[in-house]
């Protein structure tokens, strides 16, 4: 059964009310090239059908269909997460205001919380975005070229002032005026090229502890040995006092880790490991002379 469509309003910011063919189609086929490829790492069972819909008088503006369409494959051989048409359409939103965000000059500091990338600039402003979302922006290399393309399409015509997005009830999802535009066509692959900070709560197995060369121990991330600096001081004191730890233990910690972008490879790679906080300190079973586990 296809799912119910998702119907939103392209807005050219045009004077007088007209727009040549040259920018609507550029722009229209970045759109559904995004969106297609949103849909498909997200799932793999459907494809999505964008059709224009009649156009309306006064300023110039495409109503669009957006509709996820049953193929022939019901079952996908690798499941992903489903998303809705309206959760690709956010997404697209969320991948332009991210450019246009990294856009500026100045320091932005990420973190991951659950499902969601906060991102974090100087003046204190706060943005959440769909840890999906923030994945795509960074490795995706036809959803960066599709959108540099089409907003290419919309600085070439000087008449169009600003474009914006509206959902089936008039609500603006996305304004990106003129100024804007130089931003996201000229958007390269990788995201911003600064160092990151990621922050996750998660548990670490102790692989190697350390006391006599500060307070870095080696832990066990995600299968990899990794360093980590503690920078928990009540946990430290904990260490001092004389609290046992063996190879094997489990910290449940706040983990802080340094991320550098990566030009090569075009991907952000770790750089450094702190533990902020330590939640709780799990002993591995110890074995009793007789062989049976504590």
């Amino acid at each position: 059964m296809n799912e119910a469509p998702e119907n939103f309003t392209l807005h050219f910011g045009t004077k007088p009310h007209e727009l040549d063919v040259a920018t609507l189609v550029g722009s229209l086929a970045a759109i559904e090239t995004v969106l297609q490829e949103l849909d498909c790492l997200n799932q793999g069972a459907t494809r999505i059908s964008l059709k224009v819909r009649p156009f309306k008088k006064g300023s110039f503006e495409v109503p669009v269909e957006l509709q996820h369409l049953a193929t022939a494959t019901v079952l996908s051989l690798t499941p992903r997460e489903w998303c809705t048409v309206a959760d690709i359409l956010k997404m697209m939103v969320e991948l332009i205001k991210l450019t246009v965000l990294f856009g500026g000059k100045k320091k932005k500091t990420v973190t991951e919380e659950g499902n969601s990338v906060i991102i974090k600039g100087t003046r204190g402003r706060v943005t959440y975005i769909d840890r999906r979302t923030y994945k795509v922006f960074n490795v995706d290399t036809v959803v960066c070229e599709a959108l540099a393309r089409g907003f290419g399409s919309l600085e070439a015509n000087k008449d169009v002032k600003r474009v914006k997005l509206l959902d089936s009830k008039r609500k603006v999802l996305l304004n990106v005026p003129r100024r804007h535009f130089p931003l996201l066509k000229e958007r390269t692959i990788g995201g911003p090229r600064e160092e990151t900070t990621l922050r996750e709560r998660i548990e670490l197995t102790v692989y190697k502890v350390v006391f006599d060369a500060g307070p870095k121990w080696k832990f066990i991330y995600r299968g990899f040995r990794v360093w980590a600096t503690i920078k928990d001081a009540d946990f430290l004191a904990q260490v001092t006092d004389g609290e046992a730890f063996a190879h094997g233990d489990v910290l449940d910690v706040d983990l802080e880790i340094a991320r550098e972008f990566d030009p090569v490879s075009k991907t952000y790679v770790n750089k450094a490991y702190n533990v902020i906080k330590v939640y709780r300190h799990t002993r591995r079973p110890r074995q009793t002379p007789l062989g049976l586990a504590e």
